[in-house]
């Protein structure tokens, strides 16, 4: 079993951080919106990309996606009061497009099977007054 790394542990303090300064501490009202869905770090931990998803959906959170990254100096400032780390880790946002995609599959599929059960129905149907005995 893979043991839980120093990256790893790290990304996961980010990520509680980072869900309370934006929602608890953050003026910008585009930002309530946003669920940090993961972070990865770099193995020196000097970079970390926040993935981040809206229930907005992603064309509303274009702009705001923007606007995050560019208040990451701030949201830098505030972690190194709240970490114990020598460096802070760069903070790069981006958009988490794989809920919208998972979803998007999942309606792909239930369509699809439906499409199916439709097709079979009637055939299933002429099928059974073809084969039934005349009186």
């Amino acid at each position: 079993m893979k043991d839980f790394n120093r990256s790893d542990r790290v990304a996961e303090q980010l990520k509680r951080e980072l869900s309370n300064l934006i929602h608890n501490e953050s003026r910008d009202p585009r930002f309530a919106s946003f669920t940090i869905t993961a972070v990865r770090m770099t193995r020196d931990l000097s970079h970390a990309k926040v993935y981040l998803t809206s229930i907005d959906g992603e064309d509303s959170s274009v702009g705001a996606v923007k606007a995050i990254n560019k208040a990451a100096n701030y949201f830098k400032h505030e972690l190194k009061s709240r970490l114990l780390l020598r460096v802070i880790p760069q903070l790069h946002f981006v958009y988490d497009e794989s809920i919208e995609r998972a979803s998007n599959m999942t309606n792909l599929i239930e369509k699809t099977v439906a499409d199916d059960i439709a097709k079979a129905v009637p055939d299933a149907e002429s099928g059974a007054q073809l084969n039934k005995p005349q009186d």
